[in-house]
């Protein structure tokens, strides 16, 4: 069960996508994974690529990459789910009391506050429902897990993939990936806890899964890097002391795997394979032992190591547990089209499954592009609304000059014949009808003077108007102005600003649909634009 405070927002979603029938998944990590997905009649890939990234033009790379990876397979779609590449990310489950759902996304925030490494007011945030709990007095309790990132690095990714002209619909990230590909395509028996590692070159981390809900997080500290820079180490061999060069550790470690027997390889490898085989066991025992959760006993290693031979092997007799390689699951016929590079596949997994079913998945996405979809649809709303009103006014013309017509005709007739009583009533009374009906027109007009006091009474000291537009055929209210920065955050005074709004009788809706900076220091502005409906 997904809660959420933008409901409305995700309740119109599907209105702008409803006809998408393929997707962009774009996973940006140590390397960038691109798949092109169609969604009919099942998710299956068409199309994949890997692309190592380099430290340096990042961006420049990365959008190269996509440009040719649309080019090349005929792409004509613009849809992109989003795995973004992340410095600071804050996972945590809680217990929260089940309160309202239109209060409790900033309850979970109150909550993880005094945990969370950066200020969550300017964060990314999104949540999931593992479990509703009844305790002995009644009392409903929300097992939560929870997830956030800072904001601005989001909306950096999500601006660079707006320059090829995609858009985004969805960020989210591999955990709750791997959530969808356990529910649909791995065998759980009831009740028995599944864990998950997923390894890449710069990161690892260890997710458990229980009856398909994706229920525990932990960051592992054994990267790839980690293992090569194990293997750049000195061998001795028969010519001499020797050091592996970067194609030869990729080699070694992706083609000749982890050795079944003691050499010099396996020795190298040994001390971080082991910690890693502690590590997993450390995080079950406190999954079992802080959740109640139940003892795992299969693992799944996914990611980049589950192309690395044997570890798999290695790992189960490290850690006494049920491991594979996710490759191993012979699923690749379900997922993708024949023909796809198996290697490439097997790194995957986790990022083809956060287009299943992703309008339910936790989406990370910023509001302000959210809210770029709204405006369109509520445009082409717009002019239905327009055009649907303006044939009502035509008819209710035609027929009001026509009543008005014969009511001249009776009064002409009426005026030559006065001894008609019975008439004269009749005419008098349907001219009162029309009175009324003309002055309920009169009435039903907006209030605008108590609109405009209402307005004055939330502005704030450093936020300034330069136009105002009423419609009151659409009960909505445009407002151009902008914020005088003054030392303040423009984004805070604008959101509370909104906020105000929504507060007061006459407001409803309030969106900040554009925000665009200029200037520095004490000349600094920030121009806006907000939309509210009239009520």
């Amino acid at each position: 069960m997904w809660y959420n405070k933008n409901m409305k927002i995700e309740d119109v979603k599907h209105l702008f996508n409803k006809k998408a029938d393929a997707l962009i998944i774009v996973d940006i990590g140590a390397n960038l994974k691109l798949l092109d997905v169609k969604l009919k009649p099942e998710p299956k890939i068409k199309a994949i690529k890997i692309t190592e990234l380099p430290v340096e033009n990042k961006e420049s790379v990365i959008l190269e990459s996509l440009r040719s990876f649309i080019r090349e397979n005929n792409i004509s779609h613009h849809n992109v789910i989003l795995k973004p590449g992340i410095k600071s990310l804050f996972s945590k489950r809680i217990e929260i009391p089940a309160i309202p759902q239109a209060e409790l996304r900033e309850a979970i925030k109150l909550k993880l506050k005094p945990d969370a490494p950066f200020d969550l007011s300017n964060a990314a945030f999104d949540f999931s429902v593992i479990n509703e709990i009844t305790q002995n007095d009644n009392s409903k309790m929300l097992d939560v897990i929870c997830v956030a990132i800072p904001q601005q690095e989001i909306r950096e990714q999500v601006l660079m993939l707006k320059q090829l002209g995609l858009v985004c619909l969805s960020v989210s990230l591999l955990p709750w990936g791997y959530t969808r590909i356990v529910h649909k395509y791995i065998k759980q028996e009831n009740d028995q806890p599944l864990g998950i590692v997923d390894m890449q070159d710069d990161r690892c981390y260890i997710c458990v899964y229980k009856n398909n809900k994706f229920t525990f997080y932990r960051e592992l500290p054994v990267t790839i890097n980690k293992l090569k820079e194990s293997l750049s180490g000195t061998l001795v061999t028969d010519a001499g002391r020797v050091q592996l060069t970067p194609e030869e550790i990729n080699k070694v470690l992706f083609e000749q795997g982890i050795p079944a027997e003691g050499n010099q390889v396996l020795a190298m490898l040994r001390p971080d394979l082991e910690k890693l085989g502690q590590e997993i066991k450390r995080s079950f025992a406190y999954y079992d032992t802080q959740y109640q959760g139940g003892k795992v006993e299969r693992v799944l290693i996914g990611g980049k190591a589950a192309i690395i031979p044997n570890i798999d092997k290695f790992l189960s007799g490290e850690s006494s547990l049920n491991v594979q390689r996710i490759s191993s699951l012979n699923i690749d016929k379900d997922i993708a089209s024949p023909g796809l590079d198996p290697q490439a596949l097997a790194q995957s997994y986790a990022t083809f499954g956060l287009i299943i079913d992703w309008e339910n998945n936790i989406n990370l996405l910023p509001r302000e592009f959210r809210s770029e979809k709204i405006e369109k649809f509520q445009m082409a709303s717009l002019r239905w609304v327009v055009f649907v009103a303006s044939l009502l006014l035509l008819v209710s013309y035609i027929f009001a000059k026509a009543s008005v017509s014969a009511y001249q005709r009776h009064l002409d007739n009426a005026q030559l014949q006065l001894n008609v009583l019975s008439e004269i009533r009749n005419i008098k009374a349907k001219s009162d009808e029309l009175g009324k009906f003309i002055q309920g027109i009169r009435g039903s007009e907006l209030p605008v003077a108590r609109i405009l006091c209402e307005l004055s009474m939330t502005n704030d000291k450093d936020l300034f108007f330069d136009n105002c537009t009423i419609d009151s055929v659409a009960k909505r209210i445009a407002i151009d102005g902008f914020v005088r920065d003054g030392g303040r955050d423009s984004n805070i005074i604008l959101t509370q600003f909104a906020s105000n709004l929504e507060k007061l009788d006459s407001f409803a809706e309030a969106t900040i649909s554009s925000v665009e900076k200029s200037g520095s220091g004490e000349s600094a502005l920030t121009r806006f634009r907000l939309t509210a409906k009239l009520q």
